[in-house]
């Protein structure tokens, strides 16, 4: 379970985070930061885990795609069916991790506190299941907001003890809860449902929660051929459940990369904005006569108007198109007509992942090449291409297709650059020359110098061409 939350040995997320606590807690504190990362990072907890998650919570929660919704706004939205797991929310996974916690520490008393009641339902639930004792504070106002969970968490063995001082909502219940832990540091586990408190509790807690995003990344890839979205979307009140939806796509670039990322932020404070692009493009246009190609998301494009983004494409001698998040069957059925009508290519992508079957569809219905991506996942320089991947390039070769073939993600160097020329018609870099560009100072003629050093191309070295 890497961390992508960039937390140093401290707890600190940057400028904010740390163990501000009592002294009577210091031991039962420093205790947890020494145990969570050998406990959480074992095969026997990691076993453990994974089959109460399956078994007992429900795991993996479904991703439907809502298709009123998605008709609505014209994309594709999918909701993480966290309500379907056991006691109705995200809360039971982290629930299960730390109780698994307490046991390994020897702890046999569970404390914790609640507003709504959904984290304390959970954290009951554990308890009876692994027979250990269960106090839970909450405020005497959420206690009469919130009876059926009160009495839900009674019912499976919980006392639920009502605070009545201060405003007798969350706050005087965590504090409470607290109390409880200085009084009874020897025996008691306290049993956090929020990316809050001293550290280790907001790193403990995103890592249990993390069990979503990696969901997440399987289930698109099996829904739409990739494994990032183009947003991701998270109520946060506590922070579990955001920081559960945001784990693996944290520092851990998704199919921008982080170079990509960083330059689409900088267009953005700069200014930059699609009709200004145009007015940009029609300038190039006229001192450069070889294709371009756009390459960029469904979204802003739906947001200008598909026919009028390929109108104006038209206009200013754009040849074709990217869209990494247009699916085959939607270009088809909605885009494929207006595409062809102002004679511009949609090149769609295919990844080692792709079917055969539908490698041939997309060979047959689209023009220009067929964007192979060498990862289904990040974009980025690699030090070059396994045997996996070779593997994957040349079985696409094999299947002797009627358009040609380029290969893009993760192209840096020569041996990268080789690689993919030995089996499709070039290569495809991004992200290289974006950092190139960058450490330039945008100077793009000594970027691009510099790029075909990396790549081993002279003048006299012939390279492949469409």
């Amino acid at each position: 379970m890497t961390n992508y939350l960039m937390i140093d040995k401290d707890g600190f997320y940057g400028e904010f985070g740390g163990a501000y606590i009592p002294e009577i807690l210091h031991k039962c504190v420093e205790d947890l930061q020494k145990a969570y990362l050998p406990i959480i990072e074992s095969a026997d907890f990691q076993a453990e885990f994974r089959l109460l998650l399956r078994d007992y919570a429900g795991r993996p929660s479904p991703l439907y795609e809502a298709p009123r919704l998605s008709e609505r706004y014209g994309t594709h939205i999918f909701l993480k069916r966290e309500d379907l797991n056991h006691t109705g929310a995200h809360k039971i996974n982290n629930t299960i991790g730390q109780i698994l916690f307490a046991r390994r520490m020897g702890k046999k008393r569970i404390i914790a506190e609640t507003g709504a009641g959904q984290h304390d339902v959970a954290t009951a639930t554990v308890c009876a299941m692994m027979d250990m004792e269960c106090v839970v504070y909450m405020g005497e106002t959420d206690v009469k907001r919130q009876h059926i969970n009160v009495e839900k968490m009674k019912m499976l063995g919980a006392r639920v003890v009502p605070v009545k001082s201060g405003n007798r909502t969350l706050k005087d219940a965590t504090n409470e809860a607290i109390r409880d832990w200085c009084c009874h540091p020897a025996d008691t586990f306290y049993i956090i449902g929020s990316t809050v408190g001293p550290h280790p509790y907001p790193d403990m807690v995103a890592r249990l929660q993390s069990v979503i995003s990696e969901e997440i990344k399987t289930q698109l890839l099996e829904k739409t051929g990739r494994d990032w979205p183009d947003y991701l979307m998270a109520c946060v009140g506590g922070g579990s459940n955001a920081a559960g939806t945001i784990y693996h796509y944290i520092n851990d670039p998704m199919a921008d990369g982080p170079v990509i990322q960083d330059a689409a932020t900088q267009a953005l404070r700069g200014g930059m904005t699609l009709r200004k692009l145009f007015t940009q493009l029609a300038e190039i246009r006229r001192d450069v006569d070889i294709p371009l190609i756009l390459m960029g998301y469904l979204n802003p494009i739906f947001r200008f108007g598909f026919e009028d983004f390929c109108r104006c494409c038209r206009e200013v001698g754009i040849d074709g198109m990217i869209i990494p998040d247009l699916p085959f069957k939607d270009y088809m059925e909605r885009y494929k007509e207006i595409a062809d009508r102002y004679d511009l290519r949609v090149i769609m992508l295919i990844t080692p992942e792709t079917s055969e079957d539908r490698v041939r569809l997309i060979d047959r219905h689209t023009s220009g090449f067929i964007y192979m991506v060498s990862s289904a996942s990040t974009t980025g320089a690699q030090k070059d291409f396994d045997q996996s991947k070779q593997a994957y390039f040349k079985k696409i070769e094999d299947m002797g297709l009627r358009i040609p073939r380029m290969v893009g993600f993760g192209i840096s160097n020569q041996a990268t650059f080789d690689a993919a020329c030995a089996h499709a018609s070039g290569g495809i870099v991004g992200s290289r020359f974006v950092s190139l560009l960058a450490e330039e100072g945008g100077d793009a003629r000594r970027a691009i110098l510099r790029l075909k050093s990396d790549l081993g191309i002279s003048d006299q070295k012939p390279v492949k061409t469409l």
